[in-house]
């Protein structure tokens, strides 16, 4: 599984004694001192990344609208809902204040930069070690109490037509994907999360990943289309 997180510039937030947002309102008013105090010595910055643009970006967009729930408990919004509304109301005015780099700018160079560092102040991106400039949390959301973090899961699944011999191999070599101590190699070696919730608590792979990071994005979330509307196989793209 993959997890989106924000990852935040540490050298810009720790230069103006700010630390990484929990809601968008924080997000837009940190992201504008920031850029106004850094165009006071010629430095223009990239305030928020966003993996929403022309060509790419469906998951974002709905993972933005889950972000607007009341509540972790409150059921994903629908298509038409005043909560939908109420986010991309939101999602213009982010538009109209930090300008068209939430979607213009190219995924690969926001990327790089996390891996190299450059002037990215907000890169929202799945789960991963990148430069130790750039650390990761929870995305925001519109209250301080809702994750709106989402999952792209793998799925593995038995063919129903080959022989008992080969469907009972097939069963075992699921037991030992699914495995604690499978689960807990992947994790550490190729941050490929795991449903098991008690892994996050492990000192061993915690002093890998951020643990706090996947334990606040709890639970696991991925955002259904709602196929009245949109065509699961024509938007769905990451």
């Amino acid at each position: 599984m993959y997890i989106s997180s924000l990852f935040s510039n540490q050298r810009l937030l720790s230069k103006y004694n700010k630390e990484a947002p929990r809601t968008w309102e924080e997000l837009l008013t940190t992201s504008e001192y920031i850029y106004n105090e850094e165009q006071k010595i010629n430095n223009t910055i990239i305030r928020y990344q966003s993996s929403m643009n022309d060509y790419n970006g469906s998951v974002a967009l709905f993972e933005f609208i889950n972000s607007f729930r009341e509540s972790n408990n409150s059921p994903y919004p629908e298509i038409k809902s005043e909560v939908t509304v109420e986010a991309m109301k939101y999602l213009k005015k982010m538009k109209n204040e930090i300008g068209e780099e939430i979607f213009k700018s190219a995924d690969d160079n926001a990327l790089l930069s996390l891996f190299l560092g450059g002037d990215y102040l907000f890169v929202r991106s799945y789960y991963n070690v990148y430069n130790s400039e750039y650390k990761a949390s929870i995305l925001p959301g519109k209250n301080e109490n809702v994750t709106a973090s989402v999952v792209n899961p793998t799925n593995i699944a038995i063919n129903k037509y080959i022989d008992e011999g080969r469907k009972k191999a097939a069963a075992e070599f699921i037991k030992f994907v699914v495995s604690k101590e499978t689960q807990k190699k992947y994790l550490i070696n190729y941050f490929t999360f795991s449903a098991i919730t008690e892994l996050y608590d492990d000192e061993e792979v915690c002093s890998v990943i951020q643990c706090e990071v996947i334990k606040d994005a709890l639970p696991f979330q991925l955002m259904s289309n709602d196929e009245k509307f949109f065509s699961d196989d024509t938007y769905h793209i990451i």
